[in-house]
Protein backbone atom coordinates (compact mmCIF):
# COMPACT_ATOMS: atom_id res chain seq x y z
CA UNK A 1 0.00 0.00 0.00
CA UNK A 2 1.11 3.19 -1.30
CA UNK A 3 2.72 5.59 1.97
CA UNK A 4 0.04 8.41 0.49
CA UNK A 5 -2.47 5.95 1.27
CA UNK A 6 -1.39 4.70 4.96
CA UNK A 7 -1.08 8.76 5.79
CA UNK A 8 -4.60 9.27 3.95
CA UNK A 9 -5.86 6.58 6.45
CA UNK A 10 -4.00 7.85 9.37
CA UNK A 11 -5.10 11.17 9.06
CA UNK A 12 -9.05 10.11 8.83
CA UNK A 13 -8.73 8.19 11.69
CA UNK A 14 -7.01 10.62 13.55
CA UNK A 15 -9.76 13.89 12.44
CA UNK A 16 -12.16 11.71 14.23
CA UNK A 17 -10.85 12.36 17.86
CA UNK A 18 -11.99 15.15 19.76
CA UNK A 19 -10.31 16.46 22.80
CA UNK A 20 -6.32 16.50 22.69
CA UNK A 21 -6.72 16.68 19.01
CA UNK A 22 -8.86 18.99 18.58
CA UNK A 23 -6.13 22.02 18.29
CA UNK A 24 -4.80 20.12 15.47
CA UNK A 25 -7.84 19.16 13.84
CA UNK A 26 -7.11 21.88 11.54
CA UNK A 27 -3.53 20.80 10.56
CA UNK A 28 -5.17 17.25 9.96
CA UNK A 29 -8.26 18.33 7.96
CA UNK A 30 -5.21 20.38 5.71
CA UNK A 31 -3.32 17.37 5.33
CA UNK A 32 -6.55 15.07 4.06
CA UNK A 33 -6.82 17.50 1.87
CA UNK A 34 -2.97 17.26 0.40
CA UNK A 35 -2.82 13.37 0.50
CA UNK A 36 -6.11 12.99 -0.98
CA UNK A 37 -5.79 15.11 -4.14
CA UNK A 38 -2.27 13.78 -4.94
CA UNK A 39 -3.97 10.49 -4.88
CA UNK A 40 -6.70 11.67 -7.38
CA UNK A 41 -3.72 10.67 -9.72
CA UNK A 42 -3.07 7.38 -8.71
CA UNK A 43 -3.09 4.11 -10.66
CA UNK A 44 -5.45 2.40 -8.52
CA UNK A 45 -8.78 3.55 -9.17
CA UNK A 46 -10.07 2.68 -5.71
CA UNK A 47 -7.75 5.10 -4.01
CA UNK A 48 -8.74 7.95 -7.05
CA UNK A 49 -12.47 6.93 -5.92
CA UNK A 50 -11.92 7.34 -2.23
CA UNK A 51 -9.88 10.78 -2.44
CA UNK A 52 -12.60 11.78 -4.13
CA UNK A 53 -15.04 10.50 -1.39
CA UNK A 54 -12.94 11.94 1.20
CA UNK A 55 -12.45 15.56 -0.64
CA UNK A 56 -16.45 15.69 -0.62
CA UNK A 57 -17.01 14.86 2.59
CA UNK A 58 -14.73 18.62 3.14
CA UNK A 59 -16.79 20.62 1.42
CA UNK A 60 -15.55 24.15 1.07
CA UNK A 61 -12.20 23.88 3.22
CA UNK A 62 -11.62 21.99 -0.18
CA UNK A 63 -11.35 24.78 -2.33
CA UNK A 64 -7.62 23.89 -2.98
CA UNK A 65 -8.37 20.38 -4.72
CA UNK A 66 -10.77 21.81 -7.94
CA UNK A 67 -7.78 21.45 -10.10
CA UNK A 68 -7.27 18.30 -9.50
CA UNK A 69 -11.06 17.35 -9.12
CA UNK A 70 -10.88 18.66 -12.48
CA UNK A 71 -8.93 16.88 -14.01
CA UNK A 72 -10.32 13.54 -12.35
CA UNK A 73 -14.05 14.71 -13.98
CA UNK A 74 -12.24 12.72 -17.08
CA UNK A 75 -11.46 9.44 -14.92
CA UNK A 76 -11.66 6.23 -16.67
CA UNK A 77 -13.65 4.71 -14.11
CA UNK A 78 -17.15 6.01 -14.21
CA UNK A 79 -17.42 5.69 -10.45
CA UNK A 80 -14.56 7.95 -9.91
CA UNK A 81 -15.65 10.51 -12.55
CA UNK A 82 -19.13 10.61 -10.50
CA UNK A 83 -17.00 10.71 -6.97
CA UNK A 84 -14.87 13.98 -8.72
CA UNK A 85 -18.93 15.83 -9.51
CA UNK A 86 -19.81 15.25 -5.84
CA UNK A 87 -16.88 16.31 -4.67
CA UNK A 88 -17.18 19.75 -6.72
CA UNK A 89 -20.59 20.16 -6.06
CA UNK A 90 -19.77 20.11 -2.26
CA UNK A 91 -17.60 22.05 -2.44
CA UNK A 92 -19.67 24.74 -3.32
CA UNK A 93 -20.24 27.65 -5.76
CA UNK A 94 -16.55 28.73 -4.21
CA UNK A 95 -14.99 26.05 -6.34
CA UNK A 96 -15.92 28.53 -9.63
CA UNK A 97 -12.58 30.06 -9.71
CA UNK A 98 -10.19 26.80 -9.47
CA UNK A 99 -13.21 25.50 -12.43
CA UNK A 100 -12.47 28.70 -14.25
CA UNK A 101 -8.98 28.22 -14.57
CA UNK A 102 -9.28 24.51 -15.60
CA UNK A 103 -10.72 25.54 -18.55
CA UNK A 104 -7.32 26.35 -19.65
CA UNK A 105 -6.62 22.39 -20.35
CA UNK A 106 -5.28 21.32 -23.94
CA UNK A 107 -7.60 18.19 -23.15
CA UNK A 108 -11.05 19.06 -24.68
CA UNK A 109 -12.71 16.02 -22.82
CA UNK A 110 -11.51 18.07 -19.83
CA UNK A 111 -12.75 21.40 -20.79
CA UNK A 112 -16.05 20.02 -21.94
CA UNK A 113 -16.64 18.18 -18.29
CA UNK A 114 -15.40 21.25 -16.41
CA UNK A 115 -17.70 23.74 -18.66
CA UNK A 116 -20.47 20.74 -17.74
CA UNK A 117 -19.78 21.99 -13.42
CA UNK A 118 -19.31 25.60 -14.41
CA UNK A 119 -22.80 25.60 -16.01
CA UNK A 120 -23.84 24.13 -12.29
CA UNK A 121 -22.73 27.02 -10.58
CA UNK A 122 -23.94 29.40 -13.23
CA UNK A 123 -25.59 32.18 -11.45
CA UNK A 124 -22.39 32.24 -9.49
CA UNK A 125 -20.20 33.14 -12.37
CA UNK A 126 -20.05 36.71 -12.17
CA UNK A 127 -16.79 37.44 -11.18
CA UNK A 128 -15.39 35.21 -13.98
CA UNK A 129 -18.08 36.50 -16.71
CA UNK A 130 -15.59 38.03 -18.97
CA UNK A 131 -13.16 35.29 -18.86
CA UNK A 132 -15.67 32.77 -19.58
CA UNK A 133 -16.94 35.04 -22.42
CA UNK A 134 -13.19 35.18 -24.17
CA UNK A 135 -14.05 31.46 -23.76
CA UNK A 136 -16.74 31.18 -26.09
CA UNK A 137 -14.21 30.47 -28.76
CA UNK A 138 -13.62 27.30 -27.78
CA UNK A 139 -12.90 25.19 -30.78
CA UNK A 140 -15.68 21.98 -28.92
CA UNK A 141 -18.95 22.81 -29.97
CA UNK A 142 -20.06 21.25 -26.45
CA UNK A 143 -17.44 23.47 -24.82
CA UNK A 144 -19.63 26.65 -26.05
CA UNK A 145 -22.93 25.72 -25.50
CA UNK A 146 -22.29 25.15 -22.06
CA UNK A 147 -20.51 28.09 -21.29
CA UNK A 148 -23.55 30.21 -23.00
CA UNK A 149 -25.83 28.28 -20.93
CA UNK A 150 -23.64 29.55 -17.77
CA UNK A 151 -23.56 32.89 -18.83
CA UNK A 152 -27.38 32.92 -19.43
CA UNK A 153 -27.57 32.22 -15.52
CA UNK A 154 -26.27 35.56 -14.79
CA UNK A 155 -29.04 37.04 -16.86
CA UNK A 156 -28.78 40.75 -17.74
CA UNK A 157 -25.26 41.74 -16.12
CA UNK A 158 -24.09 39.39 -18.54
CA UNK A 159 -25.82 41.20 -21.95
CA UNK A 160 -23.60 43.96 -22.30
CA UNK A 161 -20.38 42.12 -21.65
CA UNK A 162 -21.77 39.74 -24.51
CA UNK A 163 -22.72 42.35 -26.78
CA UNK A 164 -19.53 43.86 -26.78
CA UNK A 165 -17.71 40.71 -27.22
CA UNK A 166 -20.03 40.23 -30.55
CA UNK A 167 -18.40 43.90 -31.58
Amino acid sequence: MPIDVLRLLLLVGLAGFGGALARAQDQVEKDIILYSRHLLTNDNELFRYEAAVELSKRGPRAKSAVPALAGALVDPSARGREAARKAIVSIGAVSVGGLVESMRSPDPAVRRQVAEMVDHFGEHCGAHMRTLISMLGDGEPAVRDLLADALGKLGEPALLPLLEALD
